[in-house]
């Protein structure tokens, strides 16, 4: 007892930690407000003040102190040759990572943040928002989520239909990348997906509403003489409504797309021409940030390899090198390696650097191993001992 209160479960063979539960510590013991508990020996730290100025730019993102306990900085001008942060779990991947970004929200750097957990996301959400900065957050638990585009308005004419073509490409690129099994898809999966694609554009529709029409050949055939859908996405619509085997291959096609369709991720993705044009932001220097907690790791895979794919088309198609866009994923085994690999090899000369995290080298892809070896700046973190062996050589350490 204590405090006159009997503690929950007893105290033989209990620690303090078990014995003192939240609900009980101010009724079942007398937690000083000062000082250390009675007959538990402790030293109190000493008071500091904490500087809440970025450090100067030019000495690069800050990391944390070294053993004597001296500033450690990532160079800038070492951002695009791509940095690597593997360790155990709870090692401090990711508060390594939130540091850097943290520091490009001060200074006001354009980054892009890709989170399976969500929790780091929240805090730089709120950090943002205190900076003053406008973050793009995606969120598919806040139902007042920013929604992206992925779809243009298709319009007549030959511009907006190339366009369209190109969006309909970078999201069936997606879809494969993101399924267990790219092989799944193969040519006719991506000319019936671009016909699909440019029906919703036409219409200004959500994609799940495309499906809904696809079922009644009736409907669809009225539908599709829009007259800026293309004549052969017109044929290739009509003809697999006419027969049972073109049922089944819009049923195969569109069930690949679960993500967009039938899954969570709709709560980011808009009806064509609506929500927020990823390019466009990109181009602003917004801030992206995507909490993909709750999603399936296919859905999760998904949207990471959009978000990636649209931040290396744009800086491709308007290149940037003096304003370096940094992209952070977390837990980067989570992701289709072809977006990650294709960020790596051509982020650099567009002025894109990736930053990601792994617990261990084992956990990717042969390919994306291969590449992680070829990031300038690793930072280890109780690194398994294959991980270890593999990267010693790289900092002039023999394994031991």
């Amino acid at each position: 007892r204590a405090a006159g209160l009997p503690l929950r479960g007893g105290t033989s063979s209990r620690g303090l930690q078990d014995v003192i539960t939240l609900a009980e510590s101010p009724i079942g013991w007398p937690v000083p407000s000062r000082g250390p508990l009675p007959g538990i020996a402790a030293r109190l730290p000493s008071a500091r003040t904490l500087d809440g100025r970025a450090p100067a730019e030019e000495d690069g993102s800050f990391l944390g102190v070294d053993p004597s306990g001296r500033p450690v900085h990532h160079p800038l001008d070492r951002r695009t040759r791509h940095l690597a942060v593997i360790g155990a779990w709870g090692a401090g991947k990711s508060t390594a990572m939130y540091s850097l970004c943290l520091d490009d929200l001060r200074h006001g750097r354009p980054f892009v943040w890709i989170d399976p957990h969500g929790t780091t996301a929240d805090l730089l959400v709120s950090w943002a928002r205190h900076l003053g900065a406008d973050p793009v957050v995606l969120d598919v638990r806040d139902g007042a989520t920013d929604r992206m585009r992925v779809l243009d308005r298709l319009r007549p004419g030959p511009a907006a239909l190339e366009r369209i073509q190109a969006q309909a490409r970078r999201l069936g690129d997606a879809i494969s990348a993101s399924l267990p099994n790219p092989e799944w898809t193969g040519p006719r999966f991506f000319m019936t997906w671009h016909a699909f694609c440019e029906l919703v554009a036409a219409h200004g529709v959500e994609l799940v509403d495309g499906v809904t029409w696809a079922g009644d050949p009736a409907v669809l055939a009225r539908l599709v003489a829009h007259e800026a859908i293309s004549a052969g996405a017109r044929s290739t619509l009509l003809n697999l409504t006419r027969t049972n085997d073109g049922r089944d291959v819009l049923g195969w096609a569109t069930s690949k797309a679960h993500p967009l369709i039938g899954g969570t991720v709709r709560r980011v993705v808009a009806g064509a021409g609506r929500g927020l044009d990823l390019r466009r932001v990109i181009r602003q220097g917004r801030p992206i940030i995507a909490n993909l907690a709750g999603l399936s790791p296919g859905e999760a895979g998904f949207l990471g390899h959009l978000l990636l794919d649209s931040v290396l088309a744009e800086r491709m198609d308007n290149p940037d090198p003096a304003r370096v866009l940094t992209c952070y994923v977390d837990e980067a085994h989570r992701f289709p390696a072809a977006g990650l690999s294709a960020m790596t090899v051509e982020g650099r000369k567009f002025g894109v650097a990736l930053c990601f995290a792994t617990q261990a080298l084992s956990q990717l892809p042969p390919g994306m191993a291969d590449l992680v070896t070829a990031a300038e700046t690793h930072l280890l973190f109780r690194a398994t001992t294959d991980t270890a062996s593999r990267l010693a050589p790289l900092a002039g350490l023999a394994p031991s």
